[in-house]
């Protein structure tokens, strides 16, 4: 039985940054958008962290569901940027909300966390869950060089919430997920965040774009092949929101109208493992997204890591 799709959610912080915010870099509104087809991002307020995007997202979602706390089985959380070592993002998220006794787990797939997250719970759903809240939640703010032009106008901070149940014939279909360790040197952060408090992206943009191209396309069309499914019969593609650039050039490259793309980079760029869940519960929550429509899911990210997944939503 597969997992359904019950609902999301998103969080993004009040503050945010316009392009204009950035002339001091010598650039400029036109040259941001386009090239990365970014327009505005968010940005956490000094009392805000991961943990309490994290914790106001999962009550959000509760809430619009109606569902019971005690009722979660599991708690999945994708970050790379939570601001303390223990206990987890997830832990706290399950405390915080009396989830009693869950399965709780934070993990690092970079900007492909929501993937390698639905992995999981295509695994843990064949024996003992029956629901599952995915997080996916970055303060990628935490970690940009605001003197770096290449990188600090790509990101911002956000988080979204997912909740599966094991349901019908309906749901998720499939998911691949993979990483190969030989673009580590592309797309990194430097220094040691537990020594120093130095944790600086650093990204070689021009790299990163090929494999993230590349990667994409290729775990799309094993995964599709898998499945026996065509991309004619898929209705919506929500990709990482990384790159305007990088979802066009995808979707011509499958094959697909880009009307069939849900993009919102524009309103809050980067937000790695959050960027994903901000798409889909936008395209849900204005109607574009419905009950009965496939979705594609695909990302790329630090690692490098990548994947992609089928949901009959």
């Amino acid at each position: 039985m597969p997992a359904q799709l019950l609902g999301a959610t998103a969080y993004l912080p009040e503050k945010t940054m316009m392009n204009d915010a950035f002339t001091y870099l010598d650039t400029s509104d036109e040259w941001i958008q386009r090239r990365t087809g970014i327009c505005k991002r968010h940005i956490i307020a000094d009392d805000e962290t991961v943990l309490s995007m994290a914790i106001t997202v999962v009550g959000s979602l509760l809430d619009k569901l109606d569902v019971d706390p005690a009722s979660i089985d599991a708690v999945l959380c994708a970050t790379s940027s939570a601001h303390t070592a223990l206990p987890s993002v997830a832990c706290s998220v399950a405390s915080g909300h009396k989830m009693g006794d869950v399965f709780a787990l934070d993990f690092n797939a970079a900007c492909s966390g929501l993937l390698y997250g639905l992995e999981l719970i295509e695994m843990g759903m064949r024996d003992r869950w029956q629901r599952v809240i995915l997080i996916g939640v970055d303060a990628m703010s935490q970690m940009i060089d605001w003197q770096d032009r290449s990188t600090c106008v790509l990101f911002g901070d956000g988080a979204g919430a997912l909740l599966f149940e094991k349901g019908d014939d309906r749901g998720l279909l499939g998911v691949s997920c993979s990483a190969n360790g030989v673009g580590a040197g592309y797309l990194k952060t430097d220094g040691n965040m537990w020594r120093d408090g130095s944790c600086i992206l650093k990204m070689d943009g021009r790299e990163v774009y090929k494999w993230a191209v590349q990667k994409q396309l290729d775990v799309t069309v094993q995964l599709l092949d898998r499945l026996m499914v065509v991309i004619d019969t898929v209705d919506w593609c929500i990709p990482h929101q990384a790159n305007k650039r990088i979802i066009l050039t995808l979707a011509q490259q499958l094959k697909l109208p880009v009307d069939k793309c849900i993009i919102t980079v524009d309103q809050h760029a980067n937000t790695s493992a959050a960027s994903i869940i901000l798409a889909l519960s936008e395209g849900i929550d204005n109607g574009r997204i419905c009950r009965g429509h496939r979705l594609l899911l695909q990302a790329f990210g630090s690692g490098f890591t990548w994947g992609a997944a089928l949901i009959d939503y």
